[in-house]
Protein backbone atom coordinates (compact mmCIF):
# COMPACT_ATOMS: atom_id res chain seq x y z
CA UNK A 1 0.00 0.00 0.00
CA UNK A 2 1.31 3.23 -0.89
CA UNK A 3 1.25 6.70 0.66
CA UNK A 4 -1.58 7.78 -2.41
CA UNK A 5 -3.64 4.38 -1.09
CA UNK A 6 -3.17 5.54 3.00
CA UNK A 7 -4.44 8.92 2.27
CA UNK A 8 -7.15 8.14 -0.35
CA UNK A 9 -8.48 5.30 2.68
CA UNK A 10 -8.17 8.51 5.07
CA UNK A 11 -10.15 10.58 3.14
CA UNK A 12 -12.66 8.59 1.40
CA UNK A 13 -13.53 6.35 3.93
CA UNK A 14 -12.76 2.55 3.62
CA UNK A 15 -15.70 -0.19 3.57
CA UNK A 16 -15.81 -1.90 6.74
CA UNK A 17 -15.78 -5.39 5.62
CA UNK A 18 -14.73 -7.06 8.84
CA UNK A 19 -17.70 -5.53 10.81
CA UNK A 20 -21.56 -7.19 10.66
CA UNK A 21 -24.51 -4.53 11.98
CA UNK A 22 -27.06 -5.90 14.28
CA UNK A 23 -29.89 -3.36 15.77
CA UNK A 24 -32.15 -4.16 18.70
CA UNK A 25 -34.03 -2.39 20.43
CA UNK A 26 -35.07 -2.99 24.15
CA UNK A 27 -37.82 -4.37 25.64
CA UNK A 28 -37.36 -2.57 29.22
CA UNK A 29 -37.49 1.20 28.10
CA UNK A 30 -37.26 0.88 24.49
CA UNK A 31 -33.67 2.23 23.52
CA UNK A 32 -32.82 1.75 20.27
CA UNK A 33 -28.71 0.17 19.53
CA UNK A 34 -26.72 -0.84 17.22
CA UNK A 35 -24.06 -3.29 18.33
CA UNK A 36 -20.80 -4.01 15.85
CA UNK A 37 -19.43 -7.66 15.52
CA UNK A 38 -16.34 -8.20 14.54
CA UNK A 39 -15.77 -11.10 12.28
CA UNK A 40 -12.67 -11.56 13.93
CA UNK A 41 -13.08 -11.20 17.12
CA UNK A 42 -16.63 -11.63 18.18
CA UNK A 43 -17.90 -14.34 15.41
CA UNK A 44 -16.62 -17.68 16.64
CA UNK A 45 -16.09 -20.71 13.21
CA UNK A 46 -18.16 -23.47 14.01
CA UNK A 47 -16.15 -26.37 13.50
CA UNK A 48 -19.00 -29.13 13.65
CA UNK A 49 -19.29 -30.66 10.39
CA UNK A 50 -23.09 -31.48 10.52
CA UNK A 51 -24.03 -28.14 11.45
CA UNK A 52 -25.77 -25.95 9.07
CA UNK A 53 -24.05 -22.63 10.55
CA UNK A 54 -20.22 -21.78 9.48
CA UNK A 55 -19.95 -19.21 12.31
CA UNK A 56 -22.09 -18.20 15.34
CA UNK A 57 -22.40 -15.86 18.32
CA UNK A 58 -23.71 -15.85 21.81
CA UNK A 59 -23.76 -12.32 22.91
CA UNK A 60 -24.73 -10.32 26.39
CA UNK A 61 -25.28 -6.67 25.57
CA UNK A 62 -26.59 -4.00 28.84
CA UNK A 63 -28.58 -1.39 27.44
CA UNK A 64 -27.23 1.85 28.69
CA UNK A 65 -30.21 3.76 29.47
CA UNK A 66 -32.13 1.09 31.78
CA UNK A 67 -29.13 -1.71 31.94
CA UNK A 68 -31.28 -3.97 30.68
CA UNK A 69 -29.79 -7.10 29.57
CA UNK A 70 -30.54 -8.57 25.90
CA UNK A 71 -28.82 -11.87 25.06
CA UNK A 72 -28.63 -12.62 21.95
CA UNK A 73 -27.83 -15.80 19.59
CA UNK A 74 -26.82 -15.29 15.66
CA UNK A 75 -25.93 -18.31 13.23
CA UNK A 76 -24.35 -17.48 10.26
CA UNK A 77 -23.44 -19.35 6.95
CA UNK A 78 -19.83 -19.21 5.23
CA UNK A 79 -20.42 -15.95 4.00
CA UNK A 80 -21.71 -14.17 7.45
CA UNK A 81 -25.37 -13.81 5.83
CA UNK A 82 -27.58 -15.23 8.93
CA UNK A 83 -29.23 -18.41 8.75
CA UNK A 84 -30.65 -18.12 12.42
CA UNK A 85 -30.97 -16.25 15.08
CA UNK A 86 -32.79 -15.57 18.87
CA UNK A 87 -33.25 -12.84 21.29
CA UNK A 88 -34.10 -12.60 24.62
CA UNK A 89 -34.93 -9.14 26.90
CA UNK A 90 -34.92 -7.05 23.38
CA UNK A 91 -36.01 -7.57 19.88
CA UNK A 92 -33.93 -7.14 16.31
CA UNK A 93 -34.94 -3.86 14.45
CA UNK A 94 -33.94 -3.56 10.82
CA UNK A 95 -31.63 -0.19 10.34
CA UNK A 96 -34.12 2.07 8.70
CA UNK A 97 -36.18 1.76 12.32
CA UNK A 98 -33.04 1.93 14.07
CA UNK A 99 -31.98 5.76 11.84
CA UNK A 100 -35.56 6.69 13.14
Amino acid sequence: MGLKDLFKGIFTGKKYDNIVNIYLKDSKCGNKIKVLLRKSYDIQRVYDEGKEAAFMINKVIICDKCFNKITIDIKFDKKYNIISREIEGGKYIAEEEYSE
